[in-house]
């Protein structure tokens, strides 16, 4: 990659949160200033002043000078009214779905002048504070400074497999919870058929309480509405299964419980749990299973690539 491109990249990433998601997806996902600005509620000026904004600030750190914002009588004010708005909104809607999620407690906000990625610390360590102890000290004894933005093991040694395990069940428990961050919550209300960042769909599993736990709420009956052929279908595959692998696949589906979980519920190990999981995920999309040999060479490539990146990274942090 040539260097002025490098430049580029990296002013795009330094942008402040909301010109930053806007600018990517009008230039590489062409979404209209107006459909963004029906979306969010606001005049279209405001958007363009978002445009302008993030064009400028890429421009300056492009050719090596310090980027600055509007000033409030240039159309700072406008803009920082237009953040403010928008991240209260993200907050309550965040505040929503974890006390959906059976996630209790008041979440301790930081100030609006802090940059976002302060809202997603907060939120992930609020639901690590509701985790058992064994998995909040294992978030303690990792490296990672924020719990939130990367992998937690990221310079966990390859051979810490038990540490490396339990900091991947907080990230799935984080992931389950329903909550999105700023970017893709923001990016799935202006243009939620655009599937930003990785532009494919993506079926989310969100973390539901169960019947016999506290929080739970009933789903609507909505049996009166009939079914598509596509959902006839998925329906008929789904009561061909197994008792116990219908069980696994509603576990993890519809209530977001972890492979540790629905292992402990169904009285089964945590590899029988994600194999039942699997296959019904195929079965119930229609797809064609995979046979043994293909999965075992798909395993050993991908465990090998992931030696390789633990490898590489702990040589890094050993290097800094």
């Amino acid at each position: 990659m040539h260097s002025y491109e490098e430049r580029w990249l990296a002013g795009m990433q330094a942008l402040p949160a909301l010109p930053r998601i806007l600018f990517r997806l009008r230039n590489f996902y062409d979404v209209d200033p107006a459909v963004m600005a029906q979306m969010l509620a606001t005049e279209t000026s405001s958007i363009a002043l978002c445009l302008a904004e993030a064009r400028r600030m890429i421009h300056a750190h492009s050719a090596f000078s310090a980027p600055e914002r509007f000033p409030p009588d240039g159309g700072g004010l406008a803009v920082a009214t237009l953040e403010q708005r928008v991240r209260q909104h993200y907050r309550a809607w965040t505040e929503q779905i974890l006390a959906e999620s059976g996630y209790t407690g008041t979440i301790r906000w930081p100030d609006p002048s802090e940059p976002i990625e302060a809202d997603h610390e907060t939120v992930a360590t609020h639901i690590v504070a509701t985790l058992p102890l064994v998995l909040r000290k294992a978030v303690k004894r990792s490296r990672r400074r924020g719990i939130a933005t990367t992998e937690l093991w990221r310079h966990i040694p390859p051979w810490r497999r038990l540490l490396r395990r339990r900091l991947n069940r907080v990230q799935r428990e984080i992931r389950y919870s329903g909550w999105r961050p700023f970017e893709e919550w923001l990016a799935d209300r202006v243009a939620p058929d655009r599937h930003y960042p990785d532009g494919y769909s993506i079926i989310p599993v969100r973390r539901r309480p169960l019947p016999d736990e506290e929080g739970f709420r009933p789903a609507p009956d909505g049996n009166d509405a009939p079914l598509s052929e596509t959902q006839r279908q998925m329906q008929e595959r789904f009561d061909s299964l197994p008792p116990l692998t219908q069980d696994a696949w509603l576990l993890f589906n519809h209530h977001g419980r972890t492979d540790e979980e629905i292992a402990q519920r169904l009285c089964i190990s945590r590899g029988a749990a994600r194999r039942r999981i699997n296959r019904a995920t195929y079965i119930v999309c229609g797809w064609r299973v995979p046979s043994l040999a293909h999965r075992l060479s798909f395993d050993i490539k991908c465990r090998w690539a992931r030696r390789q990146r633990q490898c590489a990274n702990v040589w890094a942090a050993f290097r800094d």
